[in-house]
């Protein structure tokens, strides 16, 4: 397996395509790669519940039918947001999908992205049920 641990996250998650199998750090299949997105530094903070906050139902189905990824809590999609992150469709049937943060990326050779992380240290997708 030929790795690039070396590089710059921004320049690991420039390496992944959609579709490539992703192994924790324990080898373990956790699904493959659903979304590519680079960090922006320079992104807002999210405070006191930010654009995730709903007074109502109206406005917790409007968010439902909107909202962009991630799809985590506050504190975690400003993270993502700000370092850059790969979204994971989950390998099994019942698998939810799952967020990895450029620096929980090991390397990336041509066939498979290692995450330096078990797969229990994984953000997984906030499910919504309205």
């Amino acid at each position: 397996m030929k790795q690039r641990p070396f590089l710059a996250r921004a320049s690991l998650l420039d390496l992944v395509w959609l579709g490539m199998p992703v192994v924790d750090s324990e080898g373990k299949l956790i699904g493959s790669v659903k979304l590519v997105r680079t960090g922006d530094p320079a992104a807002a903070a999210v405070a006191d519940g930010g654009p995730f906050a709903e007074e109502n139902l109206n406005e917790a189905f409007a968010r439902a039918l909107t909202q962009g990824e991630p799809r985590v809590g506050p504190a975690q999609a400003c993270r993502l947001i700000r370092e850059g992150f790969l979204e994971v469709a989950g390998a099994g049937l019942m698998d939810h999908d799952r967020y990895v943060a450029a620096d929980q990326i090991a390397g990336v050779d041509e066939d498979v992205v290692q995450l330096r992380v078990r797969a229990d240290q994984v953000v997984v997708e906030r499910q919504h049920w309205i």
